[in-house]
C-alpha cells in the first residue's frame, strides 16, 4: 500500500514564504518530530511503500524509511504534491490551521482524486475556526470559554472581562496567543489578523488524542500540557503523562463529548481543554479541537509502546482500536524529545499550571 505522508513545513509548504532560516529551523523541528514518528509507525506495515516531499532549502533529511522527492520552488511543490496524492492509496496531511493551510492541502488531495487518512475538509474547516467551533460545541452542550470573534478592523468591545486570552481565529501550537490583563494590553498586543478574545480559565491544561472512524471514537491517554507565558505570549512547551486518575477521567469524558459532536470524524484528532479547580469538573472547558496529528503523537507512542499509526488505520477501517494497559511515565517537548520521568518529578514540575503574570 502506497502512503503519501505530507508534512507542510519540511515538505515545501513554506517555499512561497520569506521566512528567515532561523524561523524555518524552529518550525522544522516540530514538523520533523511528527513526520519521523508517523513514518516509523506506517513503515511497520508489511506492504507499506512511503513517499513524501522535502524542502530543498533545508539540510538533508535524516535517514527514514520513506522515499523523499526534493522540491525547490512553489510550482515544483504543487506539481509533486498533486502527483503523489493522485498516485497513492492514501495521503496523510500534517499541516497547521494557520493561513487555512491544513484545509487547503486536505481539499487538494480530494480534488486530484486522492484519499485522505484523516478528517475531511468539512471537519477541518469547522475545527480550524476557533469561534465557529466554540459556538458549535456550545450548541451541543459542551462547555467552552465565552468569547467574541473580531475582524481586523473591529474594536475590542468594552464589556470584555479580564484577564482574557486573545488568539488568532485560525492558529496552531499556541502561536500568537496572548494572556491579556486589560483592554489596553489587548489593543497593544493584538495581532493584525482576525482574532477570538475569550475568557481566561485557570486550571490544568490537558490534551486528549482520539483515533476516530466509522466504528467509534477511541480516546488515548490524556496528556498534561506544559505551558509558559512570557511577555504575555503563551508558549506550548510539550507535555507529560500519565495524568492522575480522577483528572484523566474528567479530561477523557469531556473530550469525548467534544469529538462525538463532530460530523463523522476520521483519523487522529486532539482536544485541548482546561480542567478547573472546582471539584467534580463543573468549571472544566474545551478550548479547541486539532483536526490533525500533533506533537502528542510522539509522546503517546513512547509512553504506550504502541504503533499508533496501525491503530489509526484500524479505526479508519471501522475496527475499534485496542491497546494494552502498559504505560511508561514520560515527558516530551514540543520538538519531539522524549525522556522517562517518574511520577513524582512530573507533578512537582507541573504543580503550578497557571500561566505566569501577563504584562501590565
Amino acid at each position: 500500500m502506497k502512503f503519501f505522508v505530507y508534512e507542510f513545513v519540511t515538505g515545501g509548504g513554506l517555499l512561497h514564504s520569506r521566512e528567515s532560516e532561523s524561523t524555518l529551523a524552529h518550525l522544522r523541528d516540530e514538523g520533523l518530530a511528527m513526520f519521523r514518528a508517523i513514518v516509523a509507525d506506517l513503515s511497520r506495515r508489511e506492504d507499506a511503500q512511503l513517499v513524501g516531499l522535502w524542502d530543498g532549502r533545508l539540510a538533508s533529511p535524516p535517514a527514514m524509511p520513506i522515499r523523499l522527492q526534493t522540491v525547490s520552488t512553489e510550482i515544483k511543490h504543487r506539481t509533486a504534491f498533486d502527483t503523489l496524492a493522485r498516485s497513492s492509496d492514501a495521503t496523510l496531511v500534517i499541516a497547521p490551521e494557520t493561513g487555512n493551510q491544513l484545509h487547503l492541502a486536505a481539499s487538494r488531495v480530494l480534488e486530484v482524486g486522492g484519499h485522505l487518512l484523516g478528517p475531511d475538509p468539512a471537519v477541518i474547516a469547522l475545527a480550524s475556526d476557533k469561534h465557529a467551533l466554540a459556538k458549535h460545541l456550545a450548541r451541543h452542550g459542551v462547555p467552552v470559554p465565552s468569547g467574541v470573534a473580531l475582524r481586523c478592523d473591529e474594536p475590542i468591545p468594552k464589556q470584555i472581562a479580564y484577564p482574557a486570552v486573545m488568539k488568532p481565529l485560525e492558529g496552531a501550537g499556541a502561536r500568537q496567543t496572548y494572556l491579556v490583563p486589560d483592554a489596553e494590553t489587548a489593543a497593544r498586543l493584538r495581532p493584525p489578523m482576525p482574532i477570538r478574545l475569550e475568557s481566561y480559565h485557570a486550571g490544568v491544561s490537558v490534551s486528549v488524542a482520539f483515533l476516530c472512524g466509522p466504528g467509534g471514537n477511541t480516546a488515548l491517554l490524556p496528556c498534561m500540557q506544559i505551558m509558559e507565558t512570557v511577555g504575555g505570549l503563551i508558549h506550548y512547551r510539550g507535555g507529560s503523562l500519565p495524568l492522575e486518575t480522577s483528572l484523566s477521567e474528567r479530561a477523557s469524558g469531556l473530550a469525548q463529548r467534544a469529538i462525538d459532536s463532530l460530523p463523522s470524524p476520521r483519523g487522529y484528532l486532539g482536544v485541548d481543554l482546561i480542567l478547573g479547580p472546582a471539584s467534580g469538573g463543573t468549571d472544566d472547558v474545551v478550548l479547541e479541537i486539532n483536526p490533525r496529528l500533533t506533537t502528542s503523537y510522539v509522546g503517546l507512542r513512547a509512553a504506550m509502546g504502541e504503533n499508533l499509526a496501525g491503530l489509526m488505520l484500524d479505526g479508519i477501517a471501522g475496527k475499534l482500536p485496542s491497546f494494552s494497559a502498559r504505560l511508561r511515565a514520560i515527558t516530551f517537548t514540543a520538538d519531539g524529545k522524549v525522556w522517562l520521568s517518574d511520577q513524582a518529578s512530573v507533578f512537582a514540575k507541573l504543580s503550578d499550571t497557571r500561566p505566569s503574570k501577563a504584562p501590565s
